[in-house]
């Protein structure tokens, strides 16, 4: 990744806050790119790096979520997805922000055959 050519990643714990979470942002940044760009198995890994700085990243796991629905990992993306729902202080408003999200992907060309079944387990897990 583009990342690399700053060095080896420190190890999490040794970062303080705001410098973990700038690392844990440029992995991030760079999974969002690598789904627009139809990379998800790249994404997933991104994901997976970043969350080891900021593992309590609400938008970080929702794209872990989408790039393993994207990567055809089914289950879990659900098993995210229920995860963010559940810690959702409005349920409908996050269904629908997935929706969105998965309308706008769609736009942009990256669609999953999975992701109409997505919604609907969703729905029925609110």
């Amino acid at each position: 990744s583009l990342l690399t050519l700053f060095g080896d990643l420190p190890a999490p714990g040794t970062l303080d806050r705001r410098e973990a979470d700038l690392v844990s942002r440029g992995h991030a940044n760079l999974a969002w790119f690598d789904i627009l760009e139809k990379k998800y198995d790249a994404a997933i890994q991104g994901c997976g790096t970043a969350l080891k700085y900021s593992p309590q990243s609400s938008w970080i796991r929702s794209n872990l979520a989408l790039a393993s629905l994207l990567a055809g990992h089914f289950d879990d993306s659900l098993k995210l997805y229920r995860q963010l729902l559940a810690e959702a202080d409005d349920k409908a408003k996050f269904h629908r922000g997935v929706e969105s999200e998965f309308n706008d992907l769609k736009k942009r060309g990256i669609e999953h055959p999975d992701m109409p079944r997505l919604l609907k387990q969703l729905a029925g897990s609110s």
